[in-house]
Order: C-alpha cells, then structure tokens, then sequence
C-alpha cells in the first residue's frame, strides 16, 4: 500500500471552483481539498418527509417543497428588517417570514425547501425564519440534507456539489493516520468512510447522532485521528527537544540561602513544591522545558528570579520576555529590588529603549556584563546577543508562539526553558498544546493576600456602583476603571478620554483621574503608570492594558464597564489587579441587562468562583480551546475537533498512550504498517519538526 496525497491537493482542482470560489473558501480557511472534506455539515435537514402545503397543522415542525411568489421586504436595518414571502406547491399556499437578514437572497421564481414551525396567522400558515434551501430541479427533495457554514455568496447547492466532487474525485483510499491495527483493536473506520458517512448520509441515519461522538462511528473515528497524530507530534517533539545536551546548574554554588534571604516574604508551600521540581531539572544536563501555570497572584515571578540567580550564579545569562512594556517594566522593578542586594545587575531591553542607550544595554549583555536581560519581543532582534544564555524565561506564555520561544532559545546553547502562565490551564490542554512541556501547577497564595468580592452591577444600579466605589477612595484606596475598548465604532461603550471626562464631571470629580491605553507614547504609559503607582492618581481609567503587570498594593477597587463584552478568563485577569496589598478589594462588574444568556452565565461563574483553575475550566466549557487559546498563536498544527477532543479527558489519555505505544515498538515510523502514519505526521508536524511538510 502506498500513501496517497490526491487530498492535499489545491481546492481548485475541483471543477466549478475558479479564482472567485477559491476567495470564498479560504474565507474559511479551506486551501486544499483536505480542508474541505475536513469542514463538516454544522447540521442536517431531515426531508425524508415533505408535507404537502395543504397538509400543514398548526404547531407543528415540517418540511414543504415550493416556488417563491411574491417576495418583500419591510422595515428598517438589520434586526428590524423583514422579509415576506409566498410560497406555492400544486395543493396551496403559505407564508415565510423572516427577520434580520433570513431569506434576502430568494427571487421569485426559485425552487426551495423549507423546514420549520407551522403557525397559523390571519387564516394563512406560516412559516417564521425557517430554515431555508435554494434547490435545483434536478436536486433529489427528499434525504438528509447537510447545511454548512453560510458564506456570502456561496450558497448551499455550491456547497454540496463541491463536496461530491472532492468524495468522488479525491477520498478513495483515504486512509488516515491510525495505522491499520489499532483501527481494528478500536473499531474506527477509515478517513473515508468517515467523511462519506457525514457529508452523505445514509437514509436510514438518525440525525441526531451524528454529531456525538459517542453514538457516531464517523465522528468519533476522526476526532481520534486528529487526536492520534497531534499527541504523535507533541511526543516526537519533545523527544527531539530531550536528545540534546543541556546545562548541569550547580546548585550548590548558587547558595540559594543568600536568594531566601534577599526575598521580602517567605515562599508559600506551593512556590516551595514548584521551585523543588524545576531546581531539580536545573541540575540535570539535559534542556529544561517545563510550564509553571497557577492564578493571579500565586508568586509565579518569584520563581523565575530563583531560576534566574541560580543561573547567574553559574555564570549563565538569563532572559525574561514579557508581552508589554508594562509588563516588562514590572519585573524589572520586581527583580531589580531583590538582585540589587545581590549585587546581579539586571537590564530592560523594549522598542522604548533606543538610541546610545540602546546600543550601550546591547553592548553589555553581549559581554555578559548583564546577567539578567528582561525585554519584549525586542529580545528577539538581531542586535540582541548573548555571551552565555542559559536559562529563557517566557511570561504569559499564551501571548507568544512556539516559533518565538524557539527563536530567543536559540540565541543560547540550549538553555533551559521556563514557560510562566497566569491564566491556568485545564489539565485537557496541559495534555495536548503543552504536551511537549513538564507541567507544574503552583497552588495557592502567598500568606497575608487580601479577599476580593466580585459584585454584579445591572447598568441601571451602574451610579450606585461608582458611588460605592468613591467611598472607597475616600479612605486612601486607589481604583481602576475599565473601558472595554478605546473607542466603540457603534457607539454603545464610552471610549475611555469620554468616560474620563464623565467622570471628572460627576460621579468621581473629587479625585484625581489618570488615563492609560495602548495607543499612548510608552513614555507616556510608563509616566502614568508611576504616578499611579506613587499615589499621586487616584483613579486609573484604562482599557485592558492593565489586564497584566500592573502591581499597584494600594489599589482596592475595579470597576469593569459593559463586563458582558470580556471573557471569563480575561475578567479574572483584570480582577486580579485589585486586592494584592493588605486590604480587601472589589470588583463591581456593570453589565447591559439585555445581554445573552452565555454572558450572563460568565459574570455569574466569575461572581461565585475565585479558583482561577475552577474559571479555566468553566471558560474552556463555555468559549471551546480554539477560541480560549488560539491554536495559531503556538505555532501548532490546527485541531479542527478541538471542542469535542478538549472535553474528553479519557479520550487524550488514550491518544496519548496509543502515541507512546506505537513509538515504543517502532521508534523511527518504519514499520510498513504505520506507512500513513509517518506521512501524516510529516505532513502535518514538518514544519513544527524542523523537516517540511508533505503535500
């Protein structure tokens, strides 16, 4: 058997996709025929009955075959709009309506089908947004009917005939990743089969299996696939990582008593556990690769100043990347009060640092006069060089790719890697993003941290919030104000200088306001920053640029404008800046009463949980992995059944071990059986794997 790639194959090979199709698609990301196949019906149309017009009762769901008459449109723009149709077969007529945007592309004269609710009005019946199919003459009415995604100007018979093609022409002898044996052992059908049982199925399906895949061969077959490779990947890429010689630290030379000792707090137990397990991969000489996740507050930095001195008192060099100058500037104040007494001279490498000072810093970590580098991605640049880099330390990692930390790794001789993330991650993606990664979960606070309450603010009681606030301040406190962008195209959110000026006019015209966004100079930024931190501001009013390295003790008030239009885990993000001194914080969240019920739902997780890995969890529930992490964003090949593989813990367990097993007996792929296999892994890993990618 030989491998067939027919499938990676440019979807214009398809015939009746010409430049103006291809356009469409790729609005959909779909470039190759694999990509298509792989898009999968978001549902079916059940019209192995079609009921006569005459036929229809009230109340009841049905499917009708008819020819658009007379077809209007009412009203105004977007949800207020109408459109009104007739509808005809040989027994009778009907009514379709539909609101916002449903059925503007119908004509008269036009074939359809409809599916939905019969109501019965003025002594007409009538559909309401039913869903809606242009058919051709030739088009079979009856059967399950897939209905993909909705692309402007692609309707679904375009749909439906390109997906016929690509089975016919280019899915035989597709056979997939899962080598043939562990098919068998598992019951899984082949890619093909696979796809020829969702994108055509039988009469005989039930529809509402098969999307779950518990009761869906098809589904289940492909999602274990998808899974199988992606763990062969992560594994093969951590082996490779693993092969190389590394840096023995030597603990003992570090003195680590002289680190405790410079620190002004105690590690927590948590800090203690984490700080154990990556001394001890310091000390072994092969590269560090390890993920150290928690919450807010949790002391994450701490432990990379510990790694840190630990490496400069081998004679290494460190970097620390930030995602922000805000960040950046943080830690350099964080580090700078702990190694100055260690006489470790730290620098800050930032697009703010320009000029002779820029060349004088670059000038000094070249010498490894600096043993400390903390920077932006300004690390990154090729005037950037290290004498001994031995140690790279990635904070809020989920802002970087995989390229990325790889890029500022290889300005060492593999250092180790330290990954920090203060957004924690559920264990499902500890399992398959970070698997090429050790995981350590640091576990509670440092003592002494004060408790913040979160209360939910409906915007009709917002001026009770802000005059609850203003009583805080008035004890010495100091606030943000968080704006959820810097200016609102549709006008619904006060961009933040209008709300400031609101503010000052009315509700907190007593204090002394400061504005901080994006847009602003990093002078600018940084100067506002210090003065809020120095107390000469006592009201922050800021999009989310504070969301991360904003450490301000005295600060025990937040209040988040329009909190429906953030995610979970964001909100979380922005609460934790609040309450890190010694006095309690709140978090007043004002929302739209209308908002969705997903919104709703949010705020209500967020106001009862304080557990960041309870949030993580709940916002994977809520948003699915793409969306909470963005598969792009690393670098790795994307998962097209993220959202059904992310909530099966057993099911990436299994992968996971499959993985192991088939490398265990056939380390090199080489085994005929797992032919496909090592095909599929090449062409989905190459790049990731330093080789290229087949097809």
């Amino acid at each position: 058997m030989s491998y067939r790639s027919d499938h990676l194959q440019p979807v214009e090979r398809l015939p009746g996709v010409g430049p103006h199709t291809a356009e469409l698609l790729l609005k959909k990301d779909i470039r190759t025929i694999e990509d298509l196949l792989l898009t999968l019906p978001l549902k079916y149309e059940d019209r192995r009955t079609i009921t006569p017009i005459a036929e229809l009762t009230d109340a009841a769901k049905a499917t009708v075959r008819g020819v658009v008459g007379k077809a209007v449109s009412y009203g105004g723009r977007g949800r207020l709009r109408r459109r009104v149709a007739q509808i005809s077969d040989d027994t009778g007529e009907m009514q379709a309506v539909w609101f916002g945007w449903g059925g503007r592309d119908l004509k008269r004269g036009d074939r359809v089908l409809l599916t939905g609710q019969v109501k019965s009005y003025r002594e007409s019946r009538q559909m309401q947004n039913p869903d809606t199919s242009i058919i051709d003459d030739d088009e079979a009415p009856r059967g399950i009917l897939p209905i993909y995604s909705e692309t402007d100007g692609m309707r679904q018979r375009t749909w439906r005939k390109l997906m016929a093609h690509a089975l016919e022409k280019f899915a035989p002898g597709w056979v997939g990743g899962v080598p043939g044996w562990l098919a068998a052992e598992r019951g899984l059908l082949t890619v093909e089969d696979a796809l020829r049982a969702l994108h055509a199925p039988p009469d005989d399906a039930e529809t509402a299996r098969l999307f779950d895949p518990r009761q869906s061969p098809a589904l289940a077959s492909l999602i274990f696939e998808e899974m199988l490779v992606f763990q062969l990947g992560i594994t093969l890429r951590r082996r490779q990582a693993e092969s190389e010689d590394g840096i023995a630290f030597d603990l003992e030379q570090a003195n680590l008593a002289d680190f405790h000792r410079a620190l002004p707090f105690t590690l927590s137990p948590g800090q203690t556990k984490c700080a154990a397990t990556f001394l001890a991969d310091m000390a072994r000489p092969v590269p560090m690769h390890r993920l150290i996740h928690g919450d807010v507050g949790s002391g994450k930095t701490a432990l990379a100043m510990l790694a840190a001195y630990v490496a400069a008192r081998n004679g290494w060099q460190t970097a620390v990347m930030a995602p922000t100058e805000v960040l950046a500037q943080q830690h350099i104040i964080r580090f700078q009060e702990v190694f100055d007494q260690l006489h470790i001279r730290t620098a800050l490498i930032s697009a703010a640092v320009d000029g002779r000072e820029r060349r004088r810093l670059e000038e000094a970590i070249a010498l490894g006069i600096a043993p400390v580098v903390i920077g932006t991605h300004a690390l990154l640049s090729g005037g950037v060089t290290f004498s001994r880099l031995g140690l790279v330390v990635v904070d809020e990692q989920h802002k970087f790719g995989v390229g990325q930390r790889a890029a500022l790794a290889a300005k060492g001789p593999s250092p180790d890697i330290m990954v920090l993330s203060a957004t924690p991650i559920p264990r499902s993606m500890a399992l398959t993003v970070y698997g090429d990664l050790d995981v350590s979960r640091l576990e509670g606070k440092p003592a002494g941290c004060a408790v913040v309450t979160t209360q939910l603010t409906p915007q009709r009681e917002r001026d009770e919030a802000y005059r609850q606030l203003a009583a805080r301040l008035r004890n010495g406190g100091q606030a943000y104000v968080v704006c959820p962008r810097l200016s609102a195209a549709d006008g619904a959110a006060a961009d933040v200088h209008t709300l400031a000026r609101e503010l000052s006019a009315g509700a907190l015209g007593e204090f002394r306001l400061g504005i901080l966004h994006g847009r602003m100079k990093p002078a600018a930024r940084m100067q506002t920053i210090d003065d809020f931190r120095r107390g000469a501001l006592d009201v922050l009013v800021a999009t989310t640029i504070i969301e991360v390295g904003v450490d301000v003790p005295q600060a025990v008030g937040l209040l988040v404008e329009n909190a429906d239009r953030f995610g979970l885990s964001q909100l979380h993000q922005l609460r934790g800046r609040v309450g890190r001194g010694a006095s309690d914080g709140v978090c007043f969240l004002v929302y739209d009463d209308q908002c969705n019920d997903q919104a709703q739902e949010r705020l209500r997780i967020l106001a009862r949980e304080t557990d960041g890995f309870a949030i993580a969890e709940a916002d994977l529930r809520l948003r699915g992995p793409g969306e909470v992490l963005g598969w792009r964003q690393h670098g790795l090949p994307s998962l097209r059944f993220a959202h059904h593989s992310m909530n099966d813990l057993a099911l990436l367990e299994q992968t996971r071990e499959a993985a192991h097993a088939i490398l265990a007996r056939d380390p090199q792929l080489q085994d005929p059986a797992h032919e496909w296999l090592k095909m599929v892994v090449t062409q989905r890993w190459g790049a990731v794997l330093g080789g290229e990618r087949a097809g």
